[in-house]
C-alpha cells in the first residue's frame, strides 16, 4: 500500500511536470517561426473555422505554402473551409457565413451582409461560390495586408473567371513599352516592372530610365531629334511641340548629356501630372553627374556593431554603399538596416545564414533569399533589390532559383582574411577605377577602420560612391534578374 501511494505520488509530480512544459514549448514552437504575422494567419484559420487550436505539422505545412509562395491566403482558406475535418461538422447555412464573416473579415457578420449571403445559399448559389465572394472582397484583401500575405482567389470549375480590371501602373508600364521601345510588353517585363512601382522600390524616374538607357532602347540608335520626339511621347504623352523640340535638341548639340535631357523632362510638372494620373511618385532628382567617376563599395555578412560607425562615416561624407546582409543579423539589427536604407544605400540580399548555394536545391536557395527578404522588408518596406552569393559561389541553378541580379565583385579586398585596416586601404586606393565594385565586410572593425580612411579619400579624389544599382545605370544599361556582375568599368 506504501509502495502504491509512493507510485501514485511519483506520478503526480510528473503530470504537473509535464503540464509546466508543454505550455513553454507550445510558446517556444510559436516563437521559432521567423514570420510570426504568416504565423498568426495560419493559427487564427484553426482557431475561427475549426474551432481549435493547429497541431504543429498542420501548422507548420500551411505556413510553409504561404511564405514560400506556394499558395496564397485564398487557397489557404479553401484548404480550411472544404477539408474533411470542417464539412463534417455538418454546419448550417446560417452558421457556415458566420464563419466565413469571423475568420475572413474579422468581424461578426452585420443584419444586411448576413441576409444577403444567407439569401444566396437558400437561392441555390453554392458554398463555394459564396465562398468566393468572401475572398473577393475588400474586407478580405484588408485581412490578408495586415498579415502580409498575397490574397489570390478561388477559382471554380467550369465557370469562366472575371477578369480583373488593369491596375493604373501596369497601364503605365504598358504605355513605356508602346511610346519607348516601340512595342507591346512582355509578360515577365511588365509584371516585374509593375511590381517595382507598386511596392514602391522604385519610382516613375527610376522606371523611366530604365526603360530609356535599357539595351533594347540604346540598340535603336535614335538621332537626337528622335531621342527627343521618344521623350515627348513616353514622358509627356503628346508629339513635341517645334519650339520644344528645337530647344532639346539644340541642348544635346552643345553637349548636355542625354541623362540630363530625361532629368529635364523627368522633373517637369507635366510628367508630374503623368504619373499623378497614374498614381505614382516621380520620385527625387539624383545627385550623381554621370561625366564623373563613380565606385560602388560594398560590406557583406551584416548588419554589426560596426555597421553604424560605417553609416557615421558615410552620412559625413554624401556617400553611399551596398549592404549585402545576412538573415541572422538583418534580425538584430532591424534600425540599422532601416537608417542604411533612409541614408539612400541599398540593401543586398547574402542568404540566411551563408551556406554554399551551389550546393543546394532550389527549394532551399530560395529560402535562403525568402527568409531574409523578410527581414529586410520589416525594415525598409521593400525586398532586396540585389544578391551575392556567399564566397561568390554561383551556377545556372543559383541564377534561376534566386530572382534577382547576382553581384560580385572587381575589388576583393580579402579584409576576412587579413583583418589588417592598412592592408584593407591599400588594395582599394592602389587599385580602383571608375565602374569598380569593391567587397568589403562591416562585420570586422579592422574593415570599418579602413573603411573611415578610404571613403573620405575617395571622395577626395573626385569619385562618386553610389549604389550598385545607381553604378549599373550609370556606368552600364541597369541590371537584370539571374545575370552576374563583376564591375561597370
Amino acid at each position: 500500500m506504501r509502495m502504491r501511494k509512493k507510485l501514485a505520488a511519483w506520478l503526480c509530480l510528473i503530470t504537473v511536470m509535464a503540464a509546466s512544459i508543454v505550455g513553454p514549448l507550445k510558446a517556444d514552437a510559436a516563437g521559432s517561426y521567423e514570420n510570426q504575422e504568416v504565423y498568426s494567419f495560419v493559427q487564427r484559420m484553426y482557431e475561427k473555422v475549426l474551432g481549435r487550436g493547429g497541431d504543429p505539422e498542420g501548422i507548420d505545412g500551411w505556413y510553409q505554402q504561404l511564405v514560400s509562395g506556394q499558395n496564397t491566403g485564398a487557397q489557404i482558406v479553401y484548404g480550411f473551409v472544404f477539408s474533411e475535418e470542417f464539412i463534417k461538422k455538418s454546419y448550417g447555412d446560417a452558421d457556415f457565413v458566420h464563419i466565413l464573416y469571423r475568420a475572413l473579415f474579422d468581424r461578426e457578420a452585420d443584419a444586411t451582409g448576413f441576409a444577403a449571403w444567407t439569401g444566396k445559399l437558400s437561392g441555390g448559389e453554392s458554398r463555394l461560390s459564396v465562398c468566393k465572394g468572401f475572398v473577393d472582397s475588400q474586407e478580405f484583401s484588408n485581412l490578408c495586408s495586415r498579415f502580409g500575405i498575397i490574397k489570390g482567389t478561388i477559382e471554380i470549375p467550369g465557370q469562366e473567371q472575371p477578369t480583373q480590371p488593369e491596375s493604373l501602373i501596369t497601364q503605365f508600364v504598358k504605355r513605356l513599352y508602346v511610346k519607348a521601345l516601340g512595342r507591346d510588353a512582355d509578360e515577365a517585363g511588365l509584371q516585374s516592372w509593375s511590381r517595382c512601382l507598386e511596392s514602391g522600390e522604385a519610382t516613375g524616374r527610376e522606371v523611366v530610365r530604365g526603360f530609356v538607357f535599357s539595351k533594347e532602347c540604346k540598340d535603336k540608335k535614335l538621332s537626337n531629334a528622335d531621342f527627343v520626339e521618344m521623350l515627348y511621347q513616353a514622358l509627356f504623352d503628346r508629339s513635341a511641340d517645334a519650339e520644344g523640340a528645337k530647344s532639346w535638341s539644340k541642348a544635346l548639340s552643345k553637349g548636355m548629356t542625354r541623362e540630363e535631357i530625361c532629368d529635364g523632362f523627368i522633373f517637369s510638372p507635366e510628367f508630374a501630372a503623368l504619373c499623378s494620373k497614374y498614381g505614382i511618385e516621380v520620385g527625387k532628382k539624383s545627385s550623381i553627374d554621370p561625366n564623373k567617376p563613380m565606385v560602388a563599395l560594398t560590406f557583406d555578412d551584416g548588419p554589426g556593431v560596426y555597421t553604424s560607425r560605417l553609416l557615421d562615416c558615410l552620412e559625413n561624407n554624401n556617400a553611399k554603399a551596398t549592404f549585402f546582409v545576412v538573415g541572422t543579423n538583418a534580425a538584430n539589427y532591424q534600425s540599422v538596416m532601416k537608417r542604411a536604407f533612409d541614408l539612400g544605400c541599398e540593401i543586398g540580399n547574402h542568404t540566411y545564414n551563408h551556406p554554399t548555394l551551389t550546393r543546394l536545391s532550389v527549394a532551399d536557395i530560395q529560402s535562403q533569399i525568402n527568409r531574409t527578404n523578410q527581414y529586410i522588408k520589416k525594415a525598409t518596406g521593400s525586398n532586396a533589390t540585389v544578391m551575392r552569393p556567399p564566397g561568390g559561389a554561383w551556377n545556372n541553378t543559383v541564377k534561376s532559383a534566386v530572382g534577382l541580379p547576382v553581384i560580385l565583385w572587381s575589388i576583393d579586398t580579402r579584409d576576412w582574411e587579413t583583418r589588417n585596416a592598412q592592408s584593407t586601404i591599400n588594395s582599394v586606393l592602389k587599385n580602383v577605377k571608375d565602374g569598380d565594385i569593391v567587397l568589403m565586410h562591416d562585420i570586422h572593425k579592422q574593415s570599418v577602420d579602413a573603411a573611415e580612411v578610404i571613403i573620405p579619400e575617395l571622395v577626395k579624389r573626385g569619385y562618386q560612391l553610389v549604389t550598385v544599382s545607381e553604378l549599373a545605370q550609370y556606368r552600364g544599361s541597369g541590371l537584370s534578374s539571374g545575370s552576374v556582375y563583376y564591375s561597370f568599368r
